[in-house]
């Protein structure tokens, strides 16, 4: 019997180091890269990830351990083929999500998973997606939600209609698990009070637009006036006051406008990038910033005070456009190219796209535009707020209490945090790069290539991006892997501009752009937090403008901010930076 026993146990012990040493994920025998040694800062160094590879299946000799039909790892996901359901959005650049999607149906065929659809066009999606939900006819998952925070706290802690996802990640996932251990910030940012995770993001990682403060200057012009690109906020009013003086545009008229902007378009309000030569001035994060881990409004500082005087100093020059406090941005993407020759010095803005210049870049009207670095102000600052998640989106993806195996739903999204899983079909819309082809960065070896302006192939039902599919890159670098094929492509000047003139100033504190707040006291906190945002921006333009003296009516307007509820606001961004750095 003894001996039984121990054959048994024996037994049981190897089949546990099968399991445990089982290639389960196929991992073993990843291709080489056509160009040896390929690395990607920030991850794993990749294979060759070819479509085989990415839509690869586990060795059928390998046992792998069950729960009920479902196998815990690798591929399939299912022995015997099962449905999930999802609600998704039918985005109008898709041709048929649901029937034919070459990305859908090489899952299905992968996994042994079928999808069942339930549609709703995009235009009428946030309505449909809350109908649906409030019929209570839910289905198990939902892709595309972008779900607040506060929308997580009510379906998922309060009416348990989403279901924490977070016990599945370690044991249950490959390319999840692996994303968190890269980037535990975003888990942590993910992660309600209460410990639970209902929804999965999608991060761009996008390194330009991670730091979209940015001020755009024609060079034409400085040529002109022969001046250099200012770095200092002194050095800027010496150009502005150059382009208003000197006729740099050539044409005999007193027509420039040294600085223009906008109060809607993407990051083009005067006072964006100027205030951040005084003190951080995070208008992405509704300006709140932590100083020696205190959280406090960057308008509330009285350097914000020096700011506003600055910028009123070059408005009463006549070196601002008095229309930049007013026009939106459908006018200000017209500036640019409303004449036959420039009119405008500079502007700030997330692109040079924002005042209607081509995104090409390489046309006359739009290769004279670059930018400049964040001005060092009279004191040295010299800082541009940098988000570390670089664009993301929340909860893109959230299991609900009708999924009858959790587990399996976040299994079957699993691929989607794979590098670059949604790119298309392999010689058709993308390449593996060629030894010499660079990066984004032009720093490393690029991994692969773009083959036609129709990479993104959604019109062909290839991609499921625009469906609100999740997806994630783990850093910048692995972002910026796609071959830089000219210097004048867009992406490779904004990442090279974006790294050469504003990440050496990139702050070092980061305050999160959104965080939970209880469900007892959002709707008050959303109600302050607004009317505390647009007094400040009524007032900013009054101070920029001189409508109002900054200094005769400083006191009043913080005691206004206080009354409408700054204590409140503080309270709870205090406690959500606590709970962000783990305090």
């Amino acid at each position: 019997m003894k001996k039984v026993l121990a054959i048994a146990l024996a037994l049981m012990l190897l089949s546990s180091v099968a399991f445990a040493e089982a290639d389960v994920w196929a991992l073993e025998g990843w291709p080489d890269h056509p160009v040896a040694g390929v690395e990607i800062e920030g991850w794993e160094q990749l294979p060759a990830d070819s479509d085989a590879f990415r839509f690869r299946v586990t060795d059928p000799s390998i046992e792998r351990e069950m729960e009920g039909n479902m196998y815990k790892q690798g591929w399939p996901l299912v022995k015997e083929k099962e449905t999930i359901s999802v609600l998704a959005k039918q985005a109008a650049d898709i041709v048929d999500i649901s029937n034919g999607h070459w990305l859908i149906e090489k899952l299905e065929e992968r996994n042994n998973v079928a999808i069942e659809w339930q549609l709703i066009p995009a235009a009428n999606w946030i309505d449909g997606r809350n109908l649906a939900i409030a019929s209570g006819d839910l289905t198990d998952v939902i892709v595309g939600g972008g779900f607040t925070k506060s929308e997580q706290l009510l379906y998922g802690d309060e009416q348990g209609l989403f279901v924490d996802i977070s016990k599945y990640f370690n044991d249950y996932t490959y390319y999840i698990k692996h994303f968190f251990e890269k980037r535990p910030d975003m888990l942590s940012y993910i992660t309600t009070p209460s410990g639970n995770v209902y929804g999965l993001f999608s991060n761009a990682c996008n390194f330009h637009v991670s730091m979209g403060h940015k001020m755009w200057i024609n060079t034409a012009w400085l040529e002109a006036v022969g001046l250099e690109k200012p770095t200092t906020t002194e050095e800027f009013a010496e150009v502005l006051r150059a382009f208003k003086t000197k006729d740099p545009n050539g044409n005999g008229e007193a027509d420039e406008l040294p600085l223009v902007g906008s109060p809607t378009a993407w990051n083009a309000r005067i006072d964006d990038f100027l205030v951040n030569a005084f003190t951080l001035h995070p208008v992405q994060a509704n300006c709140l910033v932590v100083d020696d881990g205190v959280v406090n409004f960057s308008f509330l500082k009285e350097e914000y005070k020096a700011a506003m005087k600055y910028i009123n100093g070059l408005y009463n020059e006549g070196l601002i456009d008095k229309d930049s406090f007013v026009r939106d941005g459908t006018s200000m993407s017209a500036l640019g190219l409303a004449q036959d020759y420039d009119i405008i010095g500079a502007f700030g803005g997330g692109y040079y796209g924002v005042a209607g210049y081509d995104i090409d870049h390489t046309t006359e009207r739009s290769s004279v535009w670059e930018p400049i670095s964040p001005l060092k102000g009279p004191d040295g600052v010299q800082v541009v707020w940098q988000d570390p998640f670089g664009a993301l989106t929340e909860a893109q993806f959230v299991v609900t209490s009708a999924a009858e195996n959790p587990a399996l739903c976040v299994r079957w999204i699993d691929f989607f945090y794979a590098p670059f899983a949604d790119r298309g079909p392999e010689g058709e819309y993308w390449e593996f790069a060629k030894e010499g082809d660079m990066d984004l960065f032009f720093a490393n070896q690029s991994y692969y290539t773009p083959l036609n302006a129709n990479f993104d192939g959604r019109n062909e039902n290839v991609r499921v991006e625009s469906t609100g599919f999740p997806y994630a890159y783990v850093s910048f670098d692995q972002r910026a892997a796609t071959t830089a094929e000219n210097a004048n492509g867009y992406d490779a000047l904004m990442y090279n501009w974006t790294r050469e003139y504003y990440e050496p100033y990139a702050s070092q504190t980061y305050m999160p752009a959104d965080f939970f707040v209880p469900l007892d006291v959002v709707d008050d906190y959303n109600t302050m937090l607004k009317e505390i945002i647009e007094y400040n921006k009524e007032m900013a333009t009054k101070f920029m403008t001189g409508e109002a003296d900054i200094d005769a009516t400083w006191d009043e307007y913080v005691g206004t901010i206080e009354s409408l509820g700054l204590e409140v606001v503080l309270e709870q961004a205090q406690a959500a930076y606590d709970a962000y750095i783990g305090k």
